[in-house]
């Protein structure tokens, strides 16, 4: 019969129904459904990978020919042989198959998704749990949405508020890790988008959204636009691969309801993103409605408070806009916790305290890593750092595959008694868990220079150079340690590439003016100062500028000139630090240039203005800067008053990374006092403290200060082999650091080493050129010049 001819191809279909090949093959269909169905029933009950139930559908596809063949051989009623069809083509069959799945099994992980911990809780119960494998954790840097031309200036909250929704639905799945640019306040990410001119975080081009996603290492990263038509919210969003830059997906939604239209969205992206199935059945869900607030007039203001903070470092406009989140919606619990921050930032520990115990009242609002976060700032906030780290620990123990916990009990521990080796024993085992943290490698580095471990510093600068081969930072880290060892040369190679690496970055260039300045290459850290002002574009780099310069200044004894630019870089501070934090680092650390400048009668005015904003615990380390502001006036009565407080507090609260500026203290005080020999005991316990601490790599002011007192110490108490090893030791780092060459050139003319000394003492005196007038530190040169030269 031919093939072509309408009635074979009715015979065909009489036949196939005669056979009831489509019966069966249906029945197969269902059968393959309901598999599917108890497939998916054992993924979600042992969590296993999704990738199971795409091997078992490619299994039962695979055998539909051999259900068709059996159909055709054995469908028709009355007995069927087996013939020689069915002896060939079934075990084909079964083999094509049993390949398949063999291939996917290979080529994909069929295994469980999560492991079981187990831990123990405050009351002493064993708690046990599944916790996602760390391989399947994606994490999504999510940006601002760009707000349509038809959105009124009024509904521009719409583009924060939606970002920080989506957040809050995705982070309940286990499996996705995200994070908006609110992420770490204005000390984190924002700073870079504010830098390339986008203020308002909005309308940034997609080149700089990928530099920020692959900087935060992140694995995806969504943005997108929102428009409101009708009374209903649009939503046009793209997610991307941070690693290719390539587009994933684009999704297009549109709601009357603002919660339900961000519910749809992290649906579609955790499709989009492929996180596993099991997620969403592994933590108690809780609509993001329920987290945040569904008083829209209560979230407009949160996103006003936040606003405010990250963008524009306004603390008092950011409290006031949390605070009427509170007062239209007194349980958002969230808007409470960024107000505590705000407050603890500022010194306002009591009214912090209040917000986080609040905040816990509604612990059901709040996800678990806030609840542990809430827990752990209350116990530092009332002082008790060992229930600090104890929350951490148990945090750590209840999810292993978490790097919070972990990286802030490294932190806990370096600033809670300076334990370097614990620091770095969890600082390991985040990266085990973790080997993208590209900071954490540099945080290695950092602790292993500390410990004198430079093979072992080089290792983690090197990986972290490998795993990010665009950043400047560890190249400049090689660089310090080549300046460790005197290598000038290869630092200046190392600088180089961190010149070419980042061109928008201040640091590589200040770095290099650094390297010019320890030459004595006065003008060329000038220019490098100049071209790093050119760069610096952010308030954080202006600020670095600034905070160079002073030193550069100092160095050449131009005190008002530092004073100047001292005043400069408190301004430009306070722009993006917090109170607490830039008081430190502008005001009591520049006690004595406030002396030096003549401008006592200010620095005290300032030091009790500060004094009336701390509270308790934290006021009385205030005390360390009126010790330093006695000190510098040579008070040394005044100066004791203070130094009890100074040391108790440090010691109660075991800040032994710091323990190095007590002794220094201590030191100065007995120099002052012309006990040379208390003064140097002090003076060395010190600089043995500070070579122990994790400030002690970036601290060469602190360095080169404390090694001079040293060095002039021992000197005067007679032991001039002791001080001429120390001079040598910083001069190897610094050879043009003029007070250390004073001090080598008062060393070798008493041993009668003319030549030697007139070589340091030029060094000096070529820094201090065009040192102010009255510079005391140049007239004592001047003075031993004349020695020099009547010796001659």
């Amino acid at each position: 019969m031919d093939p072509e001819k309408p009635e074979y191809k009715t015979g065909l279909m009489r036949e196939l129904l005669r056979r009831r090949v489509f019966q069966i093959t249906g029945i197969y269909f269902g059968a393959i459904f309901g598999v599917m169905e108890f497939t998916d029933m054992i993924v979600q009950r042992y969590n296993l990978s999704d990738v199971t139930i795409d091997i078992v559908l490619a299994a039962m596809l695979s055998m539909l020919p051999a259900v068709v063949i059996l159909a055709w051989g054995f469908g028709a009623p009355g007995k069927d042989a087996w013939g020689r069809t069915e002896k060939i083509t079934l075990p084909v069959n079964l083999v094509f198959a049993l390949g398949i799945v063999f291939s996917l099994s290979v080529t994909q992980d069929v295994e469980s998704v999560v492991e079981k911990v187990e831990s123990v809780d405050a009351n002493g119960q064993t708690i046990v749990r599944d916790i996602p494998k760390q391989k399947y954790v994606n994490r999504l840097q999510i940006f601002f949405l760009d707000p349509s031309r038809s959105v009124s200036e009024q509904a521009n909250w719409l583009s924060y508020a939606v970002p920080e929704i989506l957040k809050i639905e995705l982070e309940q799945n286990p499996f996705i890790v995200p994070f908006t640019l609110y992420r770490h306040g204005s000390n984190g990410i924002f700073w870079r988008v504010k830098r390339a001119g986008f203020e308002d975080g909005l309308n940034i081009p997609l080149s700089l959204a990928k530099s920020i996603a692959g900087d935060s290492n992140s694995d995806f990263f969504v943005r997108g636009d929102i428009d409101v038509v009708a009374g209903n919210y649009q939503v046009n969003a793209q997610i991307f691969n941070s690693k290719t830059g390539r587009s994933v997906d684009t999704l297009f939604f549109v709601n009357s309801d603002l919660y339900a239209l961000t519910y749809e969205l992290a649906e579609a992206l955790k499709v989009s993103m492929q996180v596993q199935s099991t997620g969403d059945s592994m933590t108690s869900y809780l609509p993001a409605a329920e987290r945040l607030t569904e008083d829209f007039d209560s979230f407009q203001s949160f996103i006003s408070g936040v606003n405010s903070f990250v963008f524009n470092n306004d603390f008092e406009l950011a409290k006031k806009h949390l605070s009427e989140a509170l007062h239209e919606d007194p349980s958002f619990a969230y808007s409470r916790i960024y107000l505590a921050s705000i407050l603890e930032e500022q010194g306002q520990f009591s009214q912090a305290k209040s917000q986080l115990q609040q905040s816990l009242d509604y612990a059901y609002k709040l996800t678990e890593q806030m609840r542990f976060e809430a827990q752990a700032r209350l116990h530092f906030l009332n002082g008790n750092r060992t229930e600090e780290r104890r929350v951490y620990e148990v945090w750590s123990e209840l999810h292993p595959n978490s790097v919070g916990p972990k990286n802030a009990l490294a932190m806990n521990h370096l600033y809670f008694g300076n334990e370097i080796d614990e620091a770095i024993e969890y600082f390991e085992a985040s990266l085990s868990t973790d080997p993208n943290q590209t900071w954490v490698y540099q945080q290695l580095g950092v602790l292993h220079e500390v410990q004198d471990r430079l093979d072992q510093a080089r290792y983690y600068y090197q990986e972290y150079a490998q795993r990010d081969q665009s950043s400047y930072e560890p190249q400049a880290a090689l660089a310090r340690i080549a300046l460790t060892i005197g290598d000038f040369e290869q630092a200046r190679e190392y600088l180089r590439k961190a010149m070419y690496l980042r061109t928008d970055m201040v640091t590589p260039m200040l770095l290099m003016a650094d390297l010019e300045l320890r030459e004595g290459n006065l003008d060329l850290a000038q220019m490098r100062h100049n071209d790093a002002f050119v760069i610096a574009k952010a308030p954080r780099q202006i600020s670095s500028v600034y905070a160079q310069q002073i030193d550069w200044f100092m160095q050449q004894g131009q005190n008002q000139r530092a004073f100047e630019t001292l005043r400069k870089f408190q301004s430009t501070l306070s722009e993006y630090e917090d109170p607490i934090n830039a008081m430190f680092k502008a005001k009591i650390s520049y006690m004595y240039l406030y002396v030096d400048a003549n401008k006592a009668d200010l620095a005290l005015l300032e030091l009790n203005a500060l004094k009336e904003t701390l509270q308790a615990p934290f006021d009385d380390l205030l005390s360390i800067g009126y010790v330093f502001y006695y000190l510098a006036l040579e008070d040394t009565d005044s100066a004791r008053l203070y130094l009890g407080t100074m040391e108790e507090q440090m010691r109660s609260q075991n800040m032994a990374h710091v323990f190095h500026i007590l002794y220094f203290a201590k030191g100065l005080l007995e120099y002052i006092e012309a006990n040379y020999s208390a003064a140097s005991a002090y003076f060395i316990q010190s600089n043995k403290a500070f070579h122990q601490s994790v400030n002690s790599v970036e601290s060469n002011q602190v360095n080169e200060l404390l090694s001079y007192y040293l060095i002039r110490s021992l000197r005067l108490n007679g032991k001039p082999s002791e001080a001429r090893e120390h001079a040598h030791k910083i001069l190897l780092q610094r050879p043009y650091y003029a007070l250390i060459n004073v001090e080598l050139a008062h060393l070798e003319h008493n041993e009668g080493n003319i030549s030697a000394a007139t070589e340091a003492l030029n060094k000096a005196l070529a820094m201090w050129q065009e040192a102010d007038e009255g510079f005391t530190p140049k007239e004592e040169a001047l003075s031993l010049q004349a020695s020099l030269m009547e010796s001659n």
